[in-house]
């Protein structure tokens, strides 16, 4: 007669172990998901501060109204998606293959917006202290 319980118990083995390797390379996919769309914040981050620090700050202190024309916007954009650019092949993605540059682009006017709202509220701190300690 012969055993096939010997052969059963391979057989599950072998699926238990297809099972276990597959779900750990479906995890592993997340991991490296969320590592790169980190990495993509930080070079957004980095790029929209290299951008005000090299162009905008300039731009802005030699307008008339403080603020930038259309196209001083647009050249802005494009040097924060630069800059991101290169921070995040520096640390080992490609954003555009990776994200797309309309999702790029999108995170940088996002960021723009976090900025301007910590900006202002570092300015408001520092007149309402300013303004309090003069009474």
């Amino acid at each position: 007669m012969v055993n096939f319980f010997g052969l059963e118990q391979i057989a599950l083995e072998i699926a238990a172990t297809v099972a276990v390797s597959a779900w750990t390379v479906f995890k592993s996919k997340d991991f490296f998901k969320a590592k790169h769309m980190q990495t993509l914040l930080e070079g957004v981050e980095a790029g929209v501060n290299q951008s005000y620090l090299v162009f905008v700050a300039e731009r802005k202190a030699s307008s008339d109204d403080g603020k930038l024309t259309q196209a001083e916007r647009v050249t802005a954009r494009t040097k924060a998606l630069n800059a991101a650019k290169i921070y995040c092949k520096l640390h080992g993605t490609d954003i555009i293959s990776r994200f797309g540059e309309d999702f790029i682009v999108s995170k940088i006017e996002k960021q723009i917006r976090k900025s301007k709202r910590e900006s202002y509220r570092k300015i408001s701190y520092a007149e309402f202290f300013h303004h309090t300690s003069e009474k």
